[in-house]
């Protein structure tokens, strides 16, 4: 029988939309290539390292490889590769250096390199609460006043754009593109998109689910300009092992992790940041209690409904969850569900009711004939596939983006700044991103750590 715990969820995409079977799909998604251009000012832009770490982690899982072009080698000073030269840190996770770009590769720009090439050559940017991309230089943001936040959003918009403009539409990477973390429905170009400057951290948060959606929190927490003697206090739940369809969506898996229980590699990563890690191996259901010692703060990364109704009565202050699409149509969208103390989770999270049969589409008939004529009976073939079929098309750089959304929620409240119940977006078109403000008057009582400026 087919293992859809081995399969590439994004390769799946090719699969859905165009028919093509697994091998073929895979094929193709692994021969594509990112460029990433890094100028020689980069130490001298607030988050560059988070954006350029974050286009790298997630470019080289969404694409076959990532070609990196580094003018100026020096250390990084913030975040997973602290204490490292860029150089080191951008091989770890995963870019390949190289002298020279080709002109038929999309390249993703941050900082200033000189004559850039690529097929498509999309600028990263981003100031304080604002990440986006642009297709003129000269429309950059003020980077000085950047964050590690609003980096990894822009590097994670870059990549988005890169791989629309090779798999979705030769539209993308031809545009600018961006978004507020302050407000997500204004402009993000917009003098008062930037927000004010970011000077709190949360101090403690309880990270439940950690497959796509939670691991891209952790990677965006990591990379945080926390001090050094001051870093948060993280509870980690899951019950899950790494699997190989894992790598190609889960920011802090690699293929050597495999088997590795989930909280247990995160939280041996978090330490190496000097982040205080507990962990609980449980299922999260509605016997789960927050007790007043624990973090008053919940990011849900959870695939299932049941254990996102089980929050409600948890006696968490302020619950973040995000959800993913999982259609091959909508798979850059994103929705975020922000509550303070707890919701009804008889009107939260419903249960949309039966679903209808699922139609095997081209790509997946092929299949059943490709393991029928290797041998493998019909019926066992057939049940397979149509478990694989059920998955969700999932992308890297998508869950790097609704971590940046998540991890807003939890710290413009530090700031007085709004809150809002829900966020919808788009990568396919960000001018579209909506927004639900929250009317409840209680404000949560969270810790914060300043944030090291």
């Amino acid at each position: 029988m087919i293992d859809s715990d081995q399969f590439d969820r994004t390769a799946k995409l090719l699969v859905d939309r165009d028919g093509k079977t697994i091998e073929e799909a895979e094929t193709e998604l692994h021969s594509a290539v990112l460029q990433v251009d890094v100028g020689n000012d980069w130490p001298h832009i607030a988050g560059s390292e988070a954006a350029v770490l974050t286009a790298i982690n997630t470019g080289r899982r969404a694409f076959g490889a990532v070609h990196v072009r580094l003018a100026n080698d020096a250390e990084v000073t913030s975040g997973w590769a602290r204490g490292r030269q860029l150089s080191e840190a951008i091989v770890s996770v995963g870019g390949t250096l190289c002298d020279l770009h080709r002109v038929e590769h999309p390249t993703a720009v941050i900082g200033s390199p000189s004559v850039p090439i690529g097929r498509v050559v999309i600028y990263a940017t981003w100031s304080r609460w604002t990440g986006g991309v642009v297709d003129n230089p000269a429309k950059r943001l003020d980077e000085r006043e950047g964050t590690a936040l609003s980096g990894a959003l822009a590097g994670a918009i870059a990549v988005s754009e890169c791989f629309q403009n090779t798999f979705v539409s030769p539209a993308a990477g031809r545009r600018s593109a961006g978004l507020s973390l302050w407000d997500p429905a204004m402009p993000w170009q917009d003098e008062r998109a930037l927000g004010p400057a970011m000077t709190y951290l949360p101090d403690a948060l309880w990270l439940a689910g950690l497959g796509h959606l939670g691991q891209a929190y952790c990677w965006v927490l990591g990379g945080l300009e926390y001090p050094e003697s001051r870093r948060p206090r993280v509870v980690l739940q899951d019950i899950d092992h790494i699997s190989k369809s894992n790598i190609a969506t889960s920011l802090l898996a690699e293929a050597g992790d495999i088997g590795k229980p989930k909280t247990r590699l995160i939280a041996s990563k978090l330490e190496t940041l000097g982040f205080n890690t507990h962990i609980v191996e449980r299922l999260f259901d509605g016997d789960t209690k927050r007790q007043p010692e624990e973090p008053g703060l919940i990011l849900s990364g959870f695939d299932n409904l049941h254990s996102r109704r089980a929050m409600g009565a948890a006696r968490f202050e302020l619950i973040v969850d995000a959800g993913l699409a999982i259609q091959h149509d909508r798979f850059l969208s994103v929705i975020t569900h922000s509550f303070r103390n707890g919701f009804d989770e008889q009107v939260e999270f419903l249960d949309g009711g039966e679903e209808a049969p699922l139609a095997l589409g081209p790509g997946y008939e092929a299949e059943i004939v490709a393991r029928v004529s290797n041998g493998v009976p019909e019926g066992e073939a057939r049940c397979g596939v149509i478990e694989l079929a059920g998955k969700a098309v999932a992308a890297s750089f998508v869950g790097a983006f609704a971590a940046c959304l998540v991890l807003a929620e939890a710290i413009r409240p530090l700031h007085g700044g709004p809150s809002f119940s829900v966020i919808g977006a788009d990568l396919g078109y960000l001018g579209g991103t909506d927004r639900t403000k929250n009317n409840e008057q209680s404000v949560p009582r969270l810790g914060y750590i300043r944030r090291l400026v």
